[in-house]
């Protein structure tokens, strides 16, 4: 049941407050919204040895949208992201946090002329901040357009040997936000294996993070930013790259 069609069936979850959701038609997936901390998870007893893929569309909110927007109007502010997709076994620790809904280089997109075919065929809704403004979903139908235009996926590669027996892959959110209207829908878990040979994209497969979505962004001057904005950005992926994005 990796798409959470119309029921849990084959998943395992806890919550500290609130109840998670499903739903179907165009808007079909699951989500945790103002639930606290969870962990939703699969075991799986073995699997064959060798390079193995685990992806997930999904996103984090740390709060609703109002209280997002105003923390990126504020230098320097820094929003929770303590939301992982993980895969863990014995001597296996892989990891990775999910995309950020304000993320505008793997989730949301900076409403500017070069993206705007794209964001026409999108359920979004527009918000504006100091120095730029962006669009990104505001519900389930919505994410689903943005998971349909290649965004908000995410990406483990991880080893595997018959002596890390059973492994758990899901998704967790580690502290309780208080405020509430956290948000993370999420759908489609999918396991692929790789083979035996190390992946070319493969640099420590065993690393926390193996992908090469953005980890930190920061401006021209170093100060960290939540999202790319006008001008400069320095981008540090996941997997230690760094690459400067000019964004007109």
């Amino acid at each position: 049941n990796p798409s959470f069609d119309s029921n849990w069936d084959g998943w395992t979850y806890t919550v500290s407050r609130g109840n998670p959701g499903i739903e179907g038609g165009s808007g079909n997936c699951a989500e945790f919204w103002n639930t606290g901390t969870f962990d939703i998870y699969q075991e799986i007893p073995t699997l064959a040895d060798g390079y193995w893929r685990l992806e997930v569309d999904a996103l984090y909110r740390p709060g609703n949208s109002d209280n997002v927007v105003s923390a990126l109007n504020v230098p320097d502010s820094i929003l929770l992201d303590n939301e992982f997709f993980y895969i863990h076994g014995t001597g296996l620790n892989a990891e990775a946090k999910v995309v950020a809904w304000s993320d505008t280089i793997n989730g949301a997109y900076l409403n500017i002329e070069e993206n705007a075919d794209v964001i026409s065929t999108l359920t979004k809704v527009d918000y504006t901040c100091n120095d730029f403004s962006f669009v990104a979903p505001n519900n389930r139908a919505g994410f689903k357009t943005f998971v349909a235009a290649e965004r908000y996926h995410n990406v483990i590669d991880f080893k595997y040997e018959a002596a890390m027996g059973t492994v758990r892959f899901g998704l967790r959110l580690e502290d309780d936000i208080t405020t509430g209207a956290c948000w993370c829908p999420f759908d489609d878990f999918k396991l692929s294996y790789l083979g035996t040979e190390a992946p070319d994209a493969v640099q420590d497969i065993n690393a926390a993070t193996s992908g090469v979505r953005a980890a930190q962004i920061f401006s021209i001057d170093g100060r960290q930013q939540s999202g790319l904005r006008r001008g400069i950005n320095i981008v540090r992926n996941a997997n230690g790259t760094v690459q400067k994005v000019l964004v007109k």
